[in-house]
């Protein structure tokens, strides 16, 4: 089945853009999936990271699985977002949640080979400060429509 991929930045989605892929997803019958995008570095990431790096140190022999803690963060940011998008839950769509680390370009261009059903790709472009380069060079490598809302 098609599927409509809205990158997002920021754990709050954008109102226009969501309601606009939800509304497009629903009249040509595609699936909807929402990708957030972590900037690299992530500060609150990596504040953990060290954080539980220094931790590590003292527990080294103990059970404590640092993988699982890194985890959890993730977790919390799937939360947030699940709750943002519980208005449109009402409607039957019931998106897939994606989160990703990195710059824009590469992810999406990463993302859209890894998810060959993606049809087409949504962002807001206040979220991520798009200039004319990088739509430019995001046309040229995802190969699939962009839609850039304002």
């Amino acid at each position: 089945m098609s599927t409509i991929l809205l990158a997002n930045k920021g754990l709050i989605v954008d109102p226009k853009s969501l309601h606009y892929a939800c509304n497009l997803s629903q009249e040509i019958k595609a699936d909807l999936s929402i990708l957030e995008i972590i900037s690299q570095p992530q500060t609150g990431l990596q504040k953990l990271k060290q954080n539980l790096k220094k931790i590590r140190i003292f527990l080294e022999n103990s059970m404590v699985n640092i993988t699982y803690a890194e985890q959890l963060e993730v977790e919390h940011y799937k939360k947030i977002i699940q709750q943002e998008l519980k208005g449109i839950q009402a409607t039957g769509i019931n998106p897939n949640i994606y989160i990703q680390r990195g710059d824009i370009v590469t992810v999406l261009k990463n993302f859209v080979q890894k998810h060959q059903d993606i049809v087409m790709a949504i962002i807001p472009s206040y979220n991520f400060n798009l200039n004319k380069h990088i739509l430019a060079q995001l046309k040229i490598v995802i190969g699939i429509p962009l839609i850039v809302v304002k």
